[in-house]
């Protein structure tokens, strides 16, 4: 036990570096009209985001959680360059809010729709006792459904929950980022995002998750497809930024501990 504590520890401090690799490996090897994108920051400046904004967000009870997301947006998108133009995302903190206010009171709900559910489908299994021979058979069915509804409501929500945030987030983000002169458009639409989450969700559970690469493919497709730069003036009067040298242990050690940095 002490052992797995220290070893938690040092992963938890090891997470600004693995961002920070893992991050300059990925656009050190992204390229568009043959000029480079990089990726440049410290790790004094990404432990402010990566350690404090959990600690932050643990013991405020998640209040402080949505500005931890959008010092993160703001982080990955100010310290990327493609070639020697910078990138930059005009965001306040409290824009962020209302998008979890929205999340928080969906879920209230939820648990309210769930205790009703689940009053009702007990209340009916007891009264459905009446008869000592069919008591025992009866309510030893109906006692299993509310645990069936009740999970089906819990996964279909938080299908729900992250089809909103990747939609709501998503274009939050990308419509208020710029490159120089130029700025993005997203339009994700939350019906669409609900259908590919759903339907992926499925996927990967009948087949014991060998459709990850499917479902992750088939997600990020959709993403990409309604994100567009929205450009000023020509693209080629950017110029290209010196070649970077990152490492690849980087990336991998950061696959390896799940580090999640995507927009």
């Amino acid at each position: 036990p002490v052992l797995y504590i220290i070893l938690a520890i040092l992963i938890f401090l090891a997470v600004p570096w693995l961002v920070v690799k893992s991050r300059m490996f990925n656009l050190a090897n992204t390229r568009h009209r043959n000029v480079r994108f990089n990726f440049s920051s410290t790790y004094a400046i990404s432990a402010k985001v990566f350690i404090l904004g959990p600690i932050l967000s643990y013991v405020t009870l998640g209040l402080g959680y949505p500005w931890y997301v959008a010092r993160k947006s703001k982080f990955l998108i100010d310290n990327t360059r493609y070639g020697t133009t910078p990138m930059s995302l005009n965001t306040q903190t409290g824009q962020f809010y209302p998008i979890f206010i929205i999340l928080f009171l969906g879920s209230f709900g939820v648990l309210i729709v769930v205790g009703i559910l689940a009053a009702i489908l007990i209340g009916g299994s007891i009264f459905m006792g009446g008869a000592k021979a069919a008591a025992a058979s009866n309510i030893g069915l109906l006692s299993i459904l509310p645990i069936i509804v009740i999970g089906l409501i819990y996964i279909l929500f938080l299908v729900g929950a992250r089809s909103y945030m990747q939609s709501a987030i998503g274009n939050l983000i990308w419509n208020n980022a710029s490159l120089g002169e130029h700025r993005f458009q997203s339009t994700l639409k939350f019906t669409d995002m609900l259908r590919i989450n759903f339907v992926n969700t499925l996927a990967i559970v009948f087949s014991f998750g060998l459709l990850i690469p499917w479902a992750t493919v088939r997600s990020l497709r959709y993403r990409l497809q309604n994100t567009s730069l929205v450009a000023h003036g020509s693209l080629d009067d950017i110029a290209a930024a010196e070649e970077q040298n990152s490492n690849a242990v980087g990336e991998e050690i950061g696959d390896f501990f799940n580090v999640d940095i995507g927009l």
